[in-house]
């Protein structure tokens, strides 16, 4: 299949803008060595006049350069703060699931709530993300903690 179907196995031959990229193929090795690849993107759309989006570009680093695409998702780890000083909450989908009262199908997200020092994570289902559901599952968590922690962030920041 992949002699005769390039296009479904290799990603270069799917992409409809890796032959607008390749002609920078040197310029985006060299600037990637000293430039992230959004200034690289910034430049070569300034300076060069390409059209392809951020993401095309990204996805041609990913493809022409694994090295250097991997430097870009190095995660620093900061320190954690100590015992109480810090929660972290979140919402996200988990799915649908059957009302067994109306027999429709409803969303369900997920609030979490992970303690940063100690990593205990707290769910709480919710079919609505409303300011009313958002407070209910803040006063669920910390009556599970059986605390308040002393800051509460947006997990990821």
């Amino acid at each position: 299949m992949r002699v005769w179907f390039p296009e479904l196995t290799d990603p270069r031959a799917r992409s409809s803008v890796a032959g607008e990229i390749a002609p920078f193929h040197d310029y985006i090795r060299d600037h990637l060595l000293v430039n992230t690849l959004a200034t690289t993107h910034q430049r070569l759309r300034d300076e060069r006049g390409l059209k392809a989006s951020y993401t095309s570009l990204r996805r041609y680093v990913r493809l022409e350069f694994p090295a250097e695409a991997a430097l870009t998702q190095v995660t620093v780890l900061k320190d954690d703060p100590p015992p109480g000083e810090e929660a972290q909450v979140d919402y996200e989908y988990l799915g649908q699931w059957l009302d067994p009262r109306t027999g429709k199908r409803q969303r369900v997200w997920a609030f979490v709530m992970v303690l940063s020092h100690s990593r205990h994570l707290f769910c709480y289902p919710v079919v609505r993300m409303t300011l009313a559901a958002f407070v209910q599952a803040h006063v669920a968590a910390f009556a599970f903690y059986e605390g308040v922690p002393r800051r509460i962030t947006r997990a990821g920041t």
